[in-house]
């Protein structure tokens, strides 16, 4: 306690009260302030925990209100205001100036204190803290109500400390055994997703966990992670059971490789030079990781060699910029398959001793799968290697592999006794096997080339295909590297003149003008009370004369008083409906900005996107931090901006109307104080967006310099010229007082106008980037008219979104629609000397199911892509329908006719598994779908894709993460679903496309060959191989 208090910024100085007089007994009795703010501090303990927590930030945020309370008790009582009125009437003391200084300490107090937009008196703007102080308290108490619960304190005690407690093994052999293990999702503890579980990955050993999607796979790598914790049984790492080990050292000696890789926004180097990081092998290069040094070589050198491993170097060293090559936000820079295998890459530079690998090549060819499973078998070796996946090829040469079905454990073994078993596993053997042997549509007894004559010529067609992949991959990247330089579809934050700004703003409020004027209304008479408040105090002022009777100045404090509180109650409701009724333009204007900036982010194609460094954050504050910024020229902010201009005009005609000598001399100095504010804004305008904090503060400073040297040379020259008229005879007293009074709060209050400063800067820089946003328009090339700006903001209807246009719909009475590409070159902006389609001819029939494969980079995602409208060819035409996709506006979002729910998820296998939750359709899927596992996300997406009942059904690799069986069911509700649509999919797993009517071999962006699955079987090598690799031998 006494430590946070010592913290506390003390400021003696700033909160003496220096009224010319003797101390009352009263002001003795309070004590001084500081001491009287600690002792507010001790009467709560709350408080106490709190501000030992927050430390000063939470003592500024009290500063607000306890500066001004006190501050008003003490020169209330330094008056003797609350020892009776005779204080200040009868006590001979009080006579003259003292009395005089009493008031004006009072009523100017008062007035910058009371007033929320003003400075403290310590010299530091209020309204710069108060919001963010006041989130910061709110955000406190809410983590304290979180952190302060038994069960919780205690579990984030245990997390907490974990890197500091629990055994730390010397020697990690990688033996992982599960033992009579129950588990159960905190979200849905009545349905188990394991049940007494027990098996054993032996040490050194390859050991292989396969079964259908939701059996529990994940489950266990994440029990092995301690990720969770097991609720009954126990999970042992050799011999030791892992609660009782020390996380961090435990997961320094695990690497774990996901279905859905993670990648930061960084180079490719860092990406996998992250790996090292907490690795016991590589402790001495951990400072390179983070700084310079002669080990950088050292740590190069791992990189690469974690990237041959992975079968990523030869795509890495294709790229422009090689290993510091940016990825992009998660990755999205990069193919599929180009992230996973810098995933595994990064697992693999930590030489770890338990290698878990979570369909981690799911998205990968089978050709480069091959290549880096046997990457994977000579590294393994003296490793414990954990490896969970549907395509059961990559598997087949594990020491040990467990079938799981609904959290149990079926049968486990090697493959050739799982085979001789015929039991599970051989079933879902025969569910992937493709047949290589002969074709399927012709009845001749001609059979293909036999196995051995095929296996003589793998080697060589996977060289060849190793060199169409390493020409494509980089090509494939595309979007993936952004031209800094470049300026696709225009920068959102370019320069927009002060008219046109103001004429948008003007937009903005024209719907709204009925309800503008009142509020305008509102501010003008609280700018009026200001002078108000003057002529009343200049009259409180004349009547406190030596000269007076005491029954007199009673008399007049009482009819003066009376004015004083008549007057707060119009300011009171003036403010009350100028504040509201700003405050509900503000929303009804940022709401419709938001609604037609996502309209306007929506409509611009891919190429816009990938360019200038955006991404989904940058794109996000647009919408909602840069609308929020937009309050400062829209709501509460230009209440105060127009009540002070209405005060400065009001007192100036006011004060030249009452004593023009003094006013004249008063308002000489009152350019200075504008002359400064307006600089600052423009200093802010300028430096902000480069060095906002920095700039903002040391602008403040000098404006605190500049405003409290002039106020006070404005100060002394008033009271100067004031006495001289008054001792001239040209004015009274109370006409001096009524002047000043009106010219002081008037050039304070421009005080309060620059510490707006930076939200109106803020505003205005936001405003700028929106409006130039919502001018942008759809860079596609369509027929409809384009609404101007002003048009978007004067809809006649209450809700924007209801004018969203409607678009040309296709007609759904037909089965499926046709899709052909005719001489198409492509090349991604970003990179246009590497081309990726070239000259690509390809046809697809009304109600065809059409698929594409190929090697990773071939340019199959790229297609999709094209045909989705999300980029546009150099050359060439894509036709859907009979129409160019560069010149219709057709969109497939509006050709749905919606069917039911349950028919949708029947089609896609899913529904069995969504009646078995405990809530049903109801069932929250979690952030990102955190709450199922990666084959029911995929069958989830699919159903929502089959619910449109679309023309038109993209599917790009949609079934990598299912299990044969659920693979096979939902094959068949395709069928059923594709007789009234057309289906184009990209698949790696051969199985998933065997029986579509069409499948086209894309290399090097071109169709080297197209036919069924038995014709490509017989006339196509690199198909063939293909094949082969993916078929499980018995």
């Amino acid at each position: 306690m006494r430590k946070a208090l010592s913290n506390y910024p003390s400021r003696p100085r700033q909160h003496t009260v220096t009224t010319g007089f003797p101390e009352h007994r009263g002001w003795n009795k309070t004590g001084t302030l500081d001491q009287h703010r600690l002792r507010k501090i001790q009467e709560d303990p709350h408080q106490i925990a709190v501000l030992a927590k927050f430390n000063n930030t939470f003592f500024s945020y009290h500063e607000i209100y306890w500066t001004k309370e006190d501050h008003l008790g003490a020169y209330y009582d330094a008056g003797g205001w609350d020892r009776g009125r005779h204080s200040l009437v009868g006590d001979e003391r009080f006579r003259g100036p003292h009395r005089t200084i009493a008031w004006w300490s009072v009523l100017m107090h008062y007035i910058f204190l009371d007033d929320p937009w003003t400075e403290f008196v310590t010299g530091e703007p209020k309204y710069a803290n108060l919001a963010s102080l006041t989130y910061d308290h709110a955000t406190g108490m809410n983590l304290a109500k979180l952190v302060d619960r038994p069960h919780k304190r205690a579990l984030i005690h245990n997390r907490c400390t974990a890197k500091d407690v629990g055994e730390v093994l010397s020697e990690v052999k990688g033996h992982v055994e599960l033992r009579n293990v129950s588990f159960r999702f905190p979200s849905r503890p009545d349905k188990p997703v394991l049940q007494n579980l027990s098996l054993s990955c032996p040490a050194g050993q390859q050991t292989a966990i396969v079964g259908l999607s939701g059996s529990g796979k994940s489950t266990v790598a994440g029990l092995a992670t301690l990720f969770y914790d097991a609720t009954e049984g126990t999970v042992m790492l050799d011999g030791h059971d892992v609660k009782d080990l020390n996380v961090r050292a435990l997961r320094s000696h695990i690497s774990l490789v996901r279905q859905e890789p993670c990648l930061l926004d960084r180079s490719i180097f860092e990406n996998i030079a992250l790996g090292l990081i907490n690795s016991p092998v590589h402790t001495h290069l951990q400072p390179i990781l983070t700084d310079h040094g002669e080990k950088a070589q050292e740590v190069m050198s791992l990189v690469e060699g974690a990237a041959k491993l992975a079968d990523a170097n030869g795509f890495i060293e294709k790229l422009q910029e090689g290993y510091g090559t940016l990825v992009g936000s998660s990755g999205n820079l990069i193919s599929g398959g180009q992230k996973q295998r810098i995933s595994l890459a990064r697992a693999l530079v930590k030489d770890p001793r338990i290698l878990i690998l979570n369909e981690a090549t799911a998205s990968l060819d089978s050709a480069t799968e091959m290549r880096i499973q046997k990457a994977l078998e000579t590294m393994a070796v003296g490793r414990t290697v954990i490896t969970i996946a549907h395509r059961l090829s990559t598997i087949k040469n594990s020491d040990n592999i467990i079938v799981m079905r609904q959290g149990k454990l079926v049968e486990q073994g090697p493959h050739t006794e799982l085979m001789v078993a015929n039991g599970a596993y051989a079933e879902l053997v025969r569910l992937q096997n493709l047949n290589v042997e002969s074709t399927q549509e012709e009845k001749s007894t001609r059979s293909v080339s036999p196995i051995n004559q095929i296996t003589e010529k793998v080697e060589t067609c996977l060289s060849v295909a190793d060199g169409i992949r390493d020409q494509d991959e980089t090509a494939d990247t595309s979007a993936t590297q952004d031209s800094k330089s470049e300026e696709i579809g225009g920068v959102v934050d370019t320069q927009r003149s002060f008219s046109s700004t103001a004429s948008s703003l003007g937009s903005m409020f024209r719907p709204y003008a009925f309800v503008l004027v009142l509020a305008v209304t509102g501010a003008v008479v609280i700018g009026g009370t200001y002078c108000a408040s003057a002529v009343i105090f200049g009259n409180v002022v004349g009547k406190l004369s030596g000269c007076e009777e005491p029954q007199n100045i009673r008399d007049a404090g009482e009819l003066y008083g009376l004015m004083f509180f008549v007057l707060a109650i119009i300011e009171f409701f003036a403010n009350l409906v100028s504040w509201s009724l700003f405050g509900w333009m503000a929303e009804n204007v940022i709401y419709k900005v938001r609604v037609l900036s996502l309209r306007s982010i929506l409509e611009q194609d891919l190429q816009w996107h990938e360019s200038n460094d955006r991404n989904p954050l940058l794109l996000l504050s647009l919408i909602t931090k840069d609308s929020n910024a937009l309050a400062g020229l829209t709501g509460s902010v230009v209440c105060t901006i127009l009540s002070i201009l209405i005060n400065l005009f009001a007192a100036i005609i006011m004060s030249h109307i009452i004593a023009w000598r003094i006013a004249i001399v008063c308002l000489a100095v009152v350019p200075l104080l504008l002359a400064a504010g307006w600089m600052r804004v423009t200093s802010l305008a300028q430096f902000e967006e480069r060095h906002l904090e920095a700039f903002a503060r040391a602008w403040a400073n000098v404006r605190l310099a500049i405003g409290y040297g002039l106020s006070n040379f404005l100060y002394g020259l008033a009271y100067w010229w004031g006495a001289k008229n008054i001792i001239a005879g040209y004015y009274t007293q109370t006409q001096f007082f009524i002047v000043l009074l009106a010219l002081l709060v008037s050039s304070q209050l421009w005080g309060q106008m620059f510490a707006l400063a930076p939200d109106v800067s803020r505003a205005f820089h936001a405003n700028r980037r929106l409006l130039n946003l919502l001018d942008l328009g759809s860079t596609k090339k369509l027929s409809a008219p384009i609404q101007t700006l002003p048009s978007k903001f004067s809809q006649s209807t209450s809700d924007v979104e209801y004018t969203a246009t409607t678009r040309e719909k296709v007609d759904d009475t037909r089965n499926g629609i046709s899709v052909s590409l005719k001489h198409v070159h492509f090349a991604y902006p970003a990179r246009p000397d590497t081309r990726v389609l070239h000259g690509l001819d390809l046809t697809v029939k009304p109600g065809q199911f059409a698929a594409l494969v190929g090697p990773s980079g071939a340019g199959k995602s790229t297609i999709i892509s094209l045909i989705e409208r999300l980029y546009s060819p150099e050359s060439g035409t894509i036709h859907v329908d009979g129409r160019d996709v560069a010149y219709s506006d057709i969109s497939f979002r509006d050709s749905i006719a919606y069917a039911k729910l349950e028919e949708a998820c029947q089609l896609a296998n899913i529904h069995d598994v969504i009646v078995q939750l405990p809530d049903g359709y109801d069932t929250h899927c979690g952030p990102n779908g955190d709450r199922l596992s990666g084959g029911q996300k995929q069958r989830l997406a699919i159903a929502r894709a089959l619910i449109r009942k679309p023309k038109l059904l993209l599917l790009d690799e949609s079934t990598s993460a299912l299990d044969a069986e659920s693979e096979r069911l939902l094959q068949d509700g395709l069928e059923k679903a594709s007789k009234n649509m057309t289906v184009i999919a990209i698949a790696h797993r051969l199985y998933t496309i065997r029986k579509a009517d069409v499948i086209f071999l894309i290399e090097h962006g071109r169709c080297v060959e197209q036919g069924t699955h038995a014709q490509l079987i017989e006339r196509s090598e690199t198909y063939r191989v293909d094949a082969l690799n993916q078929t499980v031998d018995g």
